[in-house]
């Protein structure tokens, strides 16, 4: 299992929030990463802020 940089992380969900809105099916394209991982790390930074 590959460890991410939170910044990554941010970096990647924040194409699916505000003013991006890109769908989450889209990225995995782009990234290689699962929707699933995408879902999981949208969650968090929901709950983390």
């Amino acid at each position: 299992m590959a460890g991410y940089s939170e910044e990554f992380k941010y970096s990647i969900v924040s194409k699916m929030m505000p003013p991006q809105n890109r769908a989450v099916a889209d990225i995995p394209k782009e990234t290689g990463l699962s929707e699933v991982t995408l879902y999981k790390w949208q969650n968090l930074h929901r709950k983390c802020g």
